[in-house]
């Protein structure tokens, strides 16, 4: 079984490479899904869960929850362990697959998943968010937006782990994708990840 987690910073393209290697790799695909399986699971609408999962109200959480798993400390907590969960039951299947964000590499790091950290200049990822936005934003409330999105993820990720988020020597490899064609991009990767995984039998 090989396991890809892919953790991003938001707006550098990293779910779009992810889609492409699943779909060159032919490995099974988990993202937003888990969301929903969550919702689900504990009768919550799929916004306020990953509101919950992705709100500043993080900051409240003691970084001793990784080693105090029991801790009551309401549906954040509940439903990160929860995830924590699901992600392990994902990896029980024994399916080659990607997973997509929520510190999936430290929730499987017994198993050894090839981790990868996706990101690309502040600028390039306001720029493309803007492209992508619904409705009317200006540059400054977007950057903010982004910013503020990473800092969640950033904290999440002390919660779960002693090793910080984004650092280059956490993952096995970091990408930068400014100025790539991601679908090109994704070949060369799942073919290094492909090696990686050979290596490791």
């Amino acid at each position: 079984m090989n396991i890809i987690t892919i953790s991003r910073q938001f707006g550098s393209n990293g779910r779009q490479l992810a889609k492409y290697l699943a779909s060159y790799l032919n490995y099974d695909y988990y993202d937003k899904d888990i969301i929903k399986y969550l919702a689900k699971s504990n009768n919550f609408d799929e916004e306020y869960v990953d509101a919950i999962l992705n709100s500043k109200g993080w900051q409240v959480v003691p970084k001793t929850f990784r080693s105090s798993l029991a801790l009551p400390l309401g549906d954040k907590v509940g439903l990160l362990l929860d995830e924590q969960n699901i992600i392990k039951e994902i990896a029980k299947k024994g399916r080659n697959c990607i997973i997509v964000g929520r510190s999936a590499d430290e929730v499987l790091k017994d198993l050894h998943p090839f981790s990868i950290f996706v990101c690309a200049p502040l600028h390039t990822r306001v720029q493309r968010c803007l492209e992508h936005a619904k409705e009317d934003i200006s540059y400054k409330e977007m950057e903010k937006m982004v910013k503020r999105v990473d800092t969640g993820r950033a904290r999440t990720r002390e919660i779960v782990s002693n090793r910080p988020w984004g650092a280059s020597d956490s993952y096995n490899m970091v990408i930068n994708t400014e100025g790539m064609d991601i679908e090109k991009l994704a070949k060369a990767v799942g073919d290094f990840a492909l090696a990686y995984f050979n290596d490791q039998q």
